[in-house]
């Protein structure tokens, strides 16, 4: 709780994050990726993001 600014600074020098947001509601960051394939995608939520200190849940939306 209040480490939102802070994860997103950090989930934004990623490669792999093209936008990272703070949002206000029901979820604290929105971020952006781009990522080549689903497997990648699903090494980078599983391995990097879920892994981190702050990050206790994710939801994930595929756009075209």
């Amino acid at each position: 709780m209040g480490e939102e600014k802070s994860v997103a600074e950090k989930l934004a020098k990623m490669k792999e994050v093209d936008v990272a947001d703070i949002l206000y509601g029901e979820w604290d960051i929105i971020l952006r990726v781009k990522i080549e394939s689903l497997t990648e995608l699903d090494s980078f939520l599983t391995r990097t993001i879920r892994k981190m200190k702050n990050i206790k849940l994710t939801s994930t939306l595929i756009a075209s």
